[in-house]
């Protein structure tokens, strides 16, 4: 029965931790403080553009939740704690998707958000999207050198060596756009 107990006590503590992530405020706080390791209250409010009470409730409801630490200095600083660290590594893991589907649209690929075959899909496009750029890139630098080394018959006149070397290039330069 007890452990029953502490299982509840722990789900609310995570439906708790949970809620105070929910508000934007609070998570732009919290990342602030990730990204530049630790920040003062002043910092804190220019970052969040609100009033001075607002940030404080925000900073407390962080501190309360343990994802935030305050020193014990004249001008306190606000640090983030590993459990404010592992929150937001789980946002981010959580928001990958998201993040690797906007990255797609730019290619226009189609990825399956749900459902079966998403990993095998992606993997899939990633792997044509890479031997298609190492195949145009390869005909591109065989494509200069080809010109490069129609420079080295010495027995053909040079205007022709050189209109060689320019037709190569030309072919080199249209595979690197293909691939790009």
């Amino acid at each position: 029965m007890s452990e029953e107990k502490e299982e509840k006590v722990e789900l609310k503590d995570l439906a708790g931790d949970f809620s105070v992530l929910s508000n934007p405020v609070r998570l732009k706080l919290l990342m602030s403080v990730h990204e530049k390791g630790s920040c003062t209250l002043k910092e804190l409010i220019d970052e969040a553009q609100r009033d001075e009470s607002t940030v404080k409730r925000h900073v407390k409801e962080l501190i309360e939740h343990g994802f935030l630490a305050k020193s014990n200095e004249k001008k306190p600083r606000y640090y983030i704690t590993d459990k404010g660290v592992l929150a937001i590594t789980f946002l981010r893991v959580k928001a990958e998707p998201t993040m690797m589907q906007r990255g797609a649209d730019k290619r226009d690929i189609k990825l399956k958000s749900r459902g079966r075959g998403k990993l095998s899909t992606l993997l899939y496009n990633i792997k044509r999207i890479t031997i298609r750029r190492a195949v145009f890139y390869s005909f591109s630098i065989g494509c200069a050198i080809m010109g490069l080394l129609g420079l080295l018959a010495l027995s053909v006149e040079l205007f022709y060596r050189i209109l060689w070397l320019l037709m190569w290039l030309i072919i080199a330069y249209v595979f690197k756009v293909l691939a790009s």
